[in-house]
C-alpha cells in the first residue's frame, strides 16, 4: 500500500493478513532467497525485514538521487537473473512531469537512470525467456506499453518498441506479469478489467473484476 505506507502479507491457506508500517511509501517489493523482502521507497532501496507486526526493521541497500523534489520509487521488478529493476516518479501526477527513470540493483549496486522519460512508470514483466522486457507508463496522457530487447548476460535495456496503445482499450496499464505461454496480463486501471495480450501485441481477453482498480 503505498501510501499506507504499508506492507501487507496475507496467508493463502487460513486468509489470515498481517499488516506492517514503512517509515516511506513503497512503490514496490520482491522477495530475496533469505526470506527477507527488497523494497524500492522514496529515498532509496532497502532491505526489509519483517518481525511481529507492525515492526519492519530497514537496511538501506541504495540511496537515489531524483532530479525532481518530491519522488519516489513505483512499479518494478526482477529479472531472471534476480536483479531488481524499480521505476521513479514525481508523486504528483497531476504534474505531469516526465523526471521518471528506470534503476537496477544487483551485486555491484544501483544503476540508473538506465531509461527516461515516464510520468508514471509501470507494468514491468519479462518474457520467459528473459530476452523481452515489457514497461508501460499509466499516467492518462500517455497509456502506452512498449517492449525492449533485454540482454540477459548484461542486463542492457535495448530501444523502446512500440507495442500496445491503451489509448483505445478500457483502463489505464499499470502492474503487470508474463505467463508461461508469453502472454502478458496488465490492469485496465479505473476500468476494473484484466487485460491479456498475446507476444505479438493481440488483445486475447478482458476479465472483469468487481473493483474499478
Amino acid at each position: 500500500d503505498i501510501e499506507g505506507p504499508f506492507i501487507h502479507r496475507l496467508n493463502w491457506g487460513n486468509r489470515h493478513q498481517s499488516t506492517w508500517t514503512l517509515p516511506e511509501r513503497v512503490g514496490c517489493i520482491a522477495m530475496t532467497e533469505r526470506g527477507t523482502l527488497i523494497a524500492a521507497m522514496e529515498t532509496g532501496i532497502f532491505e526489509v525485514t519483517l518481525s511481529d507486526p507492525p515492526v519492519a526493521h530497514l537496511s538501506l541497500l541504495a540511496s537515489v538521487t531524483h532530479p525532481h523534489p518530491s519522488m519516489r520509487f513505483n512499479d518494478g521488478r526482477c529479472d531472471h537473473q534476480g536483479r531488481f529493476w524499480a521505476g521513479t516518479m514525481v508523486r504528483d501526477m497531476g504534474l505531469a512531469s516526465p523526471a521518471g527513470g528506470i534503476y537496477g540493483l544487483d551485486e555491484s549496486g544501483l544503476r540508473g537512470p538506465v531509461l527516461e522519460g515516464y510520468i508514471t512508470p509501470n507494468g514491468m514483466a519479462f518474457s520467459p525467456d528473459g530476452a523481452t522486457a515489457y514497461l508501460s507508463d499509466s499516467h492518462p496522457s500517455r497509456q502506452q506499453i512498449w517492449k525492449h530487447t533485454f540482454d540477459t548476460a548484461t542486463g542492457n535495456w535495448g530501444p523502446q518498441a512500440a507495442w500496445v496503445d491503451m489509448q483505445a482499450l478500457p483502463g489505464r496499464p499499470d502492474g503487470a506479469a508474463v505467463d508461461a505461454e508469453g502472454c502478458y496480463w496488465i490492469c485496465g486501471n479505473d476500468a476494473g478489467q484484466i487485460h491479456r495480450f498475446s507476444p505479438e501485441g493481440t488483445l486475447l481477453q478482458s476479465v472483469a473484476v468487481p473493483v474499478s482498480k
